[in-house]
């Protein structure tokens, strides 16, 4: 399959999704999100698949967030368009029968940070920054963000990171437990299919089932509690103090490039 905005590669049953708009550093905008259905759809029906790795291209990022300047041209029938396919994503990375890394190469703000969120593992180059800003324009951590990160790093860790929007270099998320491993930038992706080969070595069936009994017993009501976030993020996105951040944040773009 061609894709514009994504790139796939599989080599010896590890595919390799990489997000291609570097210019943007990487952000997530519709076009690209339905790029990335597709794709999980392609991949999770490929026989012999050992695992799937997501990474960005370019060294900046490995994925900035929602494209706020795609977000700003939404009206609210179009955002909820936005989170449904985004939730098809997510809700497939997630249910994935086969390990699933985030291989962090750079920035993972607000939807990166929640996509590297939804993998099973994540490891991280040492400049990599991670966060959930959403706040910061009037919006919130609507995909998932709030439901993984809880999961992971619990109630009173969650609160402060999202509330604050504070930052997380690779050091303070390894400490946390966001992230597995630091590593280089070299090895990056080498680290990465060596974890999935020691995992797939143990059998296809034997590791489906662990990670189905995981999911199980951290995903009851998923569906509910995503769709519950998912419509607090609209209700943030109608807002003024939606449209002020995102216009605050589109406008120091704009100097920052001149």
């Amino acid at each position: 399959m061609s894709y514009a905005l994504i790139s796939v590669r599989e080599k010896e049953g590890i595919a390799l999704l990489t997000l291609n708009r570097p210019n943007s550093l990487n952000a997530l905008n519709v076009d690209t999100l339905i790029e990335m259905e597709r794709a999980m759809n392609f991949i999770k029906r490929e026989k012999g698949l050992k695992g799937l790795i997501f990474t960005g291209d370019g060294e900046k990022a490995f994925c900035a967030g929602a494209d706020l300047k795609n977000l700003s041209e939404m009206g609210p029938k179009d955002y909820l368009q936005f989170i449904e396919v985004s939730y098809e994503v997510w809700e497939g990375i997630w249910n994935l029968p086969v390990p699933t890394v985030a291989a962090i190469n750079g920035l993972a703000f607000g939807g990166g940070c929640e996509l590297a969120l939804a993998c099973d593992f994540r490891l991280a180059v040492k400049e990599a920054v991670l966060g959930l800003p959403e706040l910061d324009h009037g919006l919130l951590p609507g995909w998932g963000g709030i439901l993984f990160m809880s999961r992971i790093l619990g109630r009173a860790k969650t609160l402060e990171l999202v509330l604050t929007g504070k930052t997380m270099t690779a050091a303070q998320a390894l400490e946390m437990g966001l992230i597995t491993q630091i590593v280089s930038r070299e090895t990056l992706l080498g680290e990465a299919e060596q974890l999935i080969a020691t995992i797939a070595a143990k059998g296809y069936q034997t590791v489906k089932w662990v990670k189905q009994i995981v999911n199980d017993y951290q995903t009851a009501d998923m569906r509910k509690a995503f769709i519950h976030e998912a419509l607090s993020g609209l209700a943030c996105f109608v807002s003024d103090d939606a449209r002020k951040g995102i216009e605050r944040f589109l406008k120091k773009e704009k100097k920052d490039k001149f």
